[in-house]
């Protein structure tokens, strides 16, 4: 209630006000926000991503999603039950022999 009366709002203002007021922080740095700009030619950044699901009898598996940013191009899709490091090393490494490394890697 004590941010509600400080900022002047009823105790009945609407929830999501009141989480914003509550989580204001004088605090935290002021950042200029800038949109992202998309890459203009393919193979500039790739990105990775890891997912996991269960089968129907409650087998794990998990899958690396490797995807050209700028053409939203798959490059590939690697499915099993566990994906060790040495394999989505060898992954990119064969990545790089088809389509050549990307300029602008992500870390």
């Amino acid at each position: 209630m004590l941010a509600c009366s400080a900022a002047g709002l009823s105790p009945h203002a609407d929830k999501k006000v009141l989480n914003c007021l509550a989580r204001k922080n004088p605090d935290t740095l002021k950042v200029l926000k800038q949109p992202l700009i998309a890459p203009a030619q393919k193979n500039i950044t790739w990105a990775l991503d890891f997912m996991h699901d269960k089968l129907y009898y409650s087998k794990p598996f998990r899958t690396l999603n490797i995807i050209d940013e700028s053409t939203r191009e798959v490059l590939t899709i690697e499915i099993d039950t566990s994906l060790p490091a040495g394999r989505v090393i060898r992954t990119l490494e064969q990545l790089g022999e088809i389509y050549g490394l990307p300029h602008k890697p992500y870390a």
